[in-house]
């Protein structure tokens, strides 16, 4: 499988001016969370050095799924427990003027995104 093949399948992907991927976004709304992640850990088992984040967009009743997905041992293997982060879908409507407005960088998103680093056990 090529990169470029894999990177036409995610949902969204974030150019810079100089058309580096400044990140990808997989939007999984309705369909299969493992399927999103999957096509992510494709790009990462490709890309190991891979220097640009990864978000899955979900609705907040999917976020458990997320975290469960997350924690499987095939996607820790990848690491994509601490290369993936999520956003809640309500939260990015919800903020989406001011990011639209202010986002010009991926501060703006990281500060909207949960991780399994950001939870304390």
């Amino acid at each position: 499988m090529v990169v470029i093949n894999v990177v036409t399948l995610i949902d969204v992907v974030w150019l810079s001016g100089d058309n580096q991927i400044t990140a990808a976004f997989e939007i999984e709304c309705t369909t299969s969370i493992y399927s999103g992640l999957l096509r992510m850990a494709d790009l990462v088992a490709l890309v190991p050095n891979l220097n640009f984040p990864l978000y899955v967009v979900v609705p907040q009743s999917r976020v458990a799924k997320v975290k469960k997905e997350l924690s499987r041992p095939s996607f820790q293997a990848l690491k994509m427990n601490k290369k993936c982060n999520w956003i809640v879908l309500e939260d990015l409507v919800q903020e989406w003027e001011a990011i639209i407005k202010y986002g010009t960088e991926l501060d703006a998103i990281n500060r909207l995104s949960g991780s399994l680093n950001k939870i304390k056990n």
